[in-house]
């Protein structure tokens, strides 16, 4: 009966003599075909469209009635724009040109910077590629979109944010980021550092000489290219914020793995834990760390065997029995001795893991704790 009702409302909104009234009422359908109808549908209320209009832009934009309503209110596309929010529509790709270039030739900055960023019209990046402000220049710098002479254009620019678009920038040309690595400014580096296309050649480049900037040594252990003998160095002469960031990355070889679970810092060797790249026979050496911190996060990792993880769930921490709940693969006979824990922490966590049975759930719906409680009602 429902989808009777259903086809017949559908019907309703693609009918162009359906009254604007009905269609206000269609609006507010919980039917996604529907409200999509109505967005389309040529009789549909200026107001509605306006209400429609973050949903689906595109056949708003498209509706047959628009070009009537702009007579009438030379306006509207400003009040479409204002009611999207934080959203930006020049993401869809499909926009109709007439608004495109309505953005494009927009007096504000941040309605002119919101094509930039998205849109994919080389015609309309090149022209907003020499528009007077920084922040639309900046924002064709970062669309992937953007045509290689303009990105070779914006390389050149004053400004610094422009220049650090372009080093992170993933279709910039070689030639252009060789030259960005002579630049002085350390995050135009780090973004070169951070960015997957660079060559390695260039990265090496950026490791050469004394006293490399944090940012950029943090930035070459986040690039997956980034040559072993780097990150050997990083993990043998680094800080030990700079060995922290190594040990968690998934991208650092088991054998730096390895080294670093004997560091002697006590965060470097919980991220070498929690790493998801561990292997076993590491996590079977940190599991019997004196250190809760370390031993915390290897009951959070989920490579982490069975038997590992329920001897976890009875360590004398309670952070520890934490983080043996919090993993979705610890056994619900676990769960169940957890959920009489002393500490509402801990049974907390039981209360949000997905696996717990209706066993579980009914004795903590009488539990005391409200955090308990909480926890419980936001899983379901």
């Amino acid at each position: 009966m429902s989808n009777i009702i259903q086809s017949s409302e559908l019907n309703l909104a693609l009918d162009e003599n359906t009254p604007s009234q009905v269609l206000k009422e269609l609006a507010q359908s919980q039917s996604d075909k529907i409200r999509f109808a109505v967005a389309e549908n040529p009789n549909t209320s200026p107001e509605i469209l306006k209400g429609l209009f973050s949903e689906f832009p595109i056949q708003v934009l498209n509706n047959f009635a628009l070009d009537l309503i702009l007579l009438e209110n030379p306006d509207f596309l400003e009040e479409l724009y204002g009611v999207y929010g934080r959203k930006n529509p020049f993401a869809y790709h499909e926009l109709p040109v007439f608004f495109i270039e309505w953005g494009t030739n927009h007096p504000n900055e941040y309605i002119r910077s919101a094509v930039g960023e998205f849109q994919k019209v080389p015609q309309i990046l090149e022209k907003l590629s020499q528009d007077k402000n920084d922040n639309v220049r900046a924002s064709v710098a970062s669309n992937d979109c953007t045509p290689i002479y303009v990105l070779e254009k914006l390389a050149q620019d004053e400004d610094i944010c422009i220049r650090r678009n372009i080093a992170a920038n993933k279709n910039t040309p070689i030639h252009v980021l060789e030259k960005l690595a002579q630049d002085e400014d350390t995050d135009i580096k780090s973004s070169l550092a951070r960015n997957f296309n660079t060559p390695v050649h260039i990265l090496e480049f950026l490791f050469q000489g004394e006293n490399i900037d944090v940012d950029i040594q943090a930035s070459l252990i986040e690039n997956k290219n980034t040559p072993s003998h780097i990150l050997e160095n990083l993990a043998e002469n680094g800080s030990a914020g700079i060995r922290s960031d190594i040990a968690r990355s998934l991208y650092t070889p088991i054998h730096i793995l390895e080294g670093l679970s004997k560091d002697n810092s006590e965060d470097v060797r919980s991220q070498v834990a929690g790493n998801e790249n561990t292997p076993l026979q590491l996590l079977e050496i940190l599991v019997q760390e004196k250190s809760s911190v370390v031993r915390r996060q290897v009951a959070s990792n989920l490579n982490i065997p069975i038997n590992i993880l329920e001897n976890l769930a009875e360590d004398e921490s309670v952070f520890v029995r934490r983080s043996a709940a919090d993993n979705i693969n610890i056994p619900v006979r676990a769960l169940e001795k957890l959920a009489r824990d002393k500490y509402p922490l801990v049974r907390g966590s039981v209360a949000k893991n997905p696996n717990i049975s209706n066993y579980i759930k009914e004795l903590l719906s009488d539990d005391a704790s409200e955090y308990v409680q909480r926890s419980l009602v936001r899983s379901q």
